[in-house]
């Protein structure tokens, strides 16, 4: 059996195995007085960042402030308002609100990754960096990700390790992104990182994946086959970011903040930061593999890739 057909193989049968659903709070009263917040996460892998503010109350002493909690379990008891008089109800009002992976990690902005493409022959990498203002409808030249230019039939590989958290498939209805435009409403898998950090690969053949939700990934996993926006040209985005807590106290200001950065990449030319539309040819490394693995991965990891 040919590499190629392996691969197909293996997203024949891991098809309809996309996103998990989305998280869910739902309040309880066990005693018929106190008032819980409970989280179902429905199963979704990775972490999820909850904010839940509590805004007025009868009976209970608690700040308004807004509470954060990590959550990576499939149901969580978030917070319990306990009544101060025993023989009354707790009355309350809440909003609540999450994103979807750690907020303030560890990030290393010096950190070395593998190019998410083939090792054989130098690849066309872009910095991705118009995107749209809101406001003014205007292009803005800001980093939102770093440009691959594959071929018909290339693989896309994980950068780094970490679990698949989602797989996003496109509404059909939805259109190609205008040239040099950065388009995120295509199919898109997220991998959370172990320091929290974030990637979203974008733009995969839908009828090649070859990975799920869920899945644990190294550098070198195969995710799928770049797909395209017009049948002739095959680049897959990948955003790298970070989630941070928002330092602005406007009322209405959003609990968080995101960060975008460009990686250092692995390449024949050494270590770098790559230059607009220039090729580069990627390397595949036991160090880039391994170095987030413990000393017990490492060893298993060896002793299953012997010859």
């Amino acid at each position: 059996m040919t590499i190629r057909k392996l691969l197909l193989l293996i997203a024949t049968l891991l098809a309809g195995n996309f996103a998990a659903a989305r998280p869910k709070m739902r309040v309880e009263r066990p005693d018929g007085k106190s008032v819980v917040f409970i989280l179902d996460n429905n199963q979704r892998p990775g972490t999820t960042t909850v904010f839940l503010k509590i805004k007025k109350t009868t009976n209970c002493d608690i700040s308004n402030e807004t509470r954060r909690y990590a959550v990576t379990a499939r149901t969580s008891k978030l917070l319990t308002l306990k009544p101060a008089n025993p023989s009354q109800r707790v009355e309350y009002s809440y909003s609540w609100g999450y994103v979807a992976g750690p907020v303030d990690p560890k990030f290393d902005s010096t950190f070395v990754y593998r190019m998410p493409c083939r090792t054989d022959r130098p690849v066309r990498i872009n910095d991705t960096i118009y995107i749209q203002n809101r406001r003014t409808k205007a292009l803005e030249k800001r980093h939102s990700g770093t440009t691959f230019y594959l071929e018909e039939g290339d693989t896309v590989y994980a950068m780094r390790r970490g679990i698949v958290t989602e797989i996003e498939l496109p509404k059909p209805s939805e259109q190609p992104p205008a040239k040099g435009r950065f388009f995120s409403k295509r199919v898109q898998i997220t991998v959370e990182h172990p320091d929290g950090t974030i990637a979203e690969y974008i733009n995969f053949d839908p009828d090649h994946l070859l990975v799920k939700a869920g899945q644990r990934v190294l550098p070198g996993t195969p995710l799928g086959l770049v797909g395209s926006y017009d049948g002739k040209d095959r680049p897959v985005s990948v955003r790298l970011l970070w989630y941070a807590t928002n330092p602005s106290k406007k009322p209405n200001a959003k609990p968080f903040v995101t960060h975008l950065y460009a990686p250092y990449l692995a390449t024949t030319e050494g270590i770098l930061i790559p230059r607009p539309w220039k090729l580069y040819t990627a390397v595949e490394t036991p160090e880039l593999v391994e170095r987030e693995m413990t000393k017990k991965e490492i060893k298993k990891y060896r002793a299953g890739n012997k010859k």
